[in-house]
């Protein structure tokens, strides 16, 4: 083969990456765009219509709100945080399920992030061949840093500036007088392209551990 038939190939193999990934981000976003609050919904309050979460016809969940009552994410499904998620009320226990190989997408456009409040839990257990994975809603390949909020989990352990603090990015009450608090059990579980700048001195990181206790479980 000439060397200008091996460029000619090349090329057509690079225009052929290219239209298969701009094919890609194009399904992924219409997507996410598309799964609003219409769809079946779940239970509990603060979320879309009146539920924690409306799914479509393509399995994409979203997520939205302050939800109350227990929840799992299943790995059959697509969850998609949109804006502030809040599990708990700060008052009562919330449990969040999510299941082994389970992926949580972050809108970018809303700065989708996760906080689990004081006196509720994540029960996130993936394992090493079926990790659970919160990452960017932004198609494969167009991902960056900074593209969506990330996990805070509020506790209830003492501080070393108070009783009690207020979380960046409003993130929520964090702090108390129990050491041994524990906010759930985190196992194989990633978390990609999170952190977000909100202003100078204010700020969501990829995970935020605020006021956690010592009986938290993070491995």
């Amino acid at each position: 083969m000439s060397s200008q038939a091996r460029c000619s190939q090349a090329r057509l193999h690079r225009t052929d990456r290219a239209r298969r990934t701009a094919l890609a981000a194009g399904m992924l976003a219409a997507l996410f765009t598309a799964c609003g609050p219409a769809g079946p919904q779940g239970k509990g309050d603060g979320g879309p219509s009146g539920g924690p979460y409306t799914c479509d016809e393509n399995d994409v969940c979203v997520l939205s709100g302050t939800i109350t009552e227990d929840i799992t994410l299943t790995a059959d499904k697509k969850w998609l945080l949109r804006g502030g998620v809040f599990i708990g009320n700060d008052v009562d226990e919330t449990v969040l399920t999510i299941e082994p190989g389970t992926t949580i997408y972050g809108e970018e456009r809303s700065t989708g992030f996760l906080v689990i409040t004081r006196h509720s839990k994540i029960m996130a257990e993936g394992t090493a061949e079926a990790p659970i994975v919160f990452t960017s809603s932004k198609a494969p390949g167009s991902r960056a840093r900074g593209d969506w909020g990330g996990i805070i989990i509020n506790g209830n352990a003492t501080l070393n500036t108070g009783e009690e603090a207020y979380g960046e990015g409003g993130t929520g009450w964090y702090g108390g007088n129990d050491d041994e608090d524990s906010s759930g059990v985190l196992r194989y579980v990633r978390v990609e392209f999170a952190g977000k700048i909100i202003s100078p001195e204010n700020e969501l990181n990829g995970i935020g551990f605020q006021g956690v206790g010592r009986g938290t479980v993070v491995d």
